[in-house]
């Protein structure tokens, strides 16, 4: 009897790998900047694709049931990236507190008034 054993990677498996390895880690401060310098080529570079944005939290509220994480986007505290955090992520939220360093890995939703947002984001 004679066996095959396949020892590469399904081909799911190594996409998946592929996007992960393919998200943009980016502050927030970096990010607003982009979307203030030019709101088309930002949202050519951001808009609908998961990123992971780091910064200080400035605020965290909860707006028609929706857990929202601010995180500082410039020096003056004006604009910002929002974080619209998954109900899975509220437990984790719950421990945050603003000035806090934060990570959050979400999709970017482009640039509203004084904001970027992220929707369907999580908390790493």
């Amino acid at each position: 009897m004679l066996f095959y054993v396949d020892f590469s990677a399904h081909p799911d498996i190594e996409n998946k790998l592929m996007e992960d390895r393919e998200i943009l880690t980016i502050s927030a401060t970096n990010l607003v900047d982009a979307f203030k310098a030019n709101e088309l080529k930002a949202n050519k570079q951001y808009k609908d694709k998961e990123i992971i944005v780091t910064g200080i939290i400035t605020h965290i509220s909860v707006n028609f049931g929706v857990v929202s994480i601010g995180i500082k986007g410039d020096d003056f505290g004006i604009q910002q990236v929002s974080a619209l955090i998954n109900k899975e992520e509220e437990d984790k939220a719950i421990e945050l507190i603003k000035g806090q360093n934060v990570k959050i890995k979400g999709t970017c939703d482009g640039f509203n008034f004084m904001s970027v947002v992220l929707k369907n984001a999580v908390i790493l």
